[in-house]
């Protein structure tokens, strides 16, 4: 339903975050890294940005069960 949700709005940049974090959950680093590139590609410019380039960085090079999920900044 994520990825759904995502494909109809993708400039809903948090319907990505939350994939990201399912795909994270799961084992999954590249549906993970794809799922927070889509958030970054539409993110608003400033603290969600860097937030989600972050989790990148951080899904691209430290173990998946080491990183916290990336909370949702639009529900918090």
């Amino acid at each position: 339903m994520l990825r759904q949700s995502a494909a109809l709005d993708p400039n809903a940049f948090y319907v990505n975050i939350h994939l990201g974090t399912v795909c994270l959950k799961r084992g999954s680093r590249e549906d993970a890294l794809a799922a927070y590139r889509a958030a970054l590609e539409h993110a608003p410019d400033g603290m969600y940005r860097r937030q989600i380039e972050e989790q990148i960085r951080r899904v691209s090079t430290e173990p998946l069960n080491q990183i916290p999920e990336l909370r949702d900044p639009i529900f918090e």
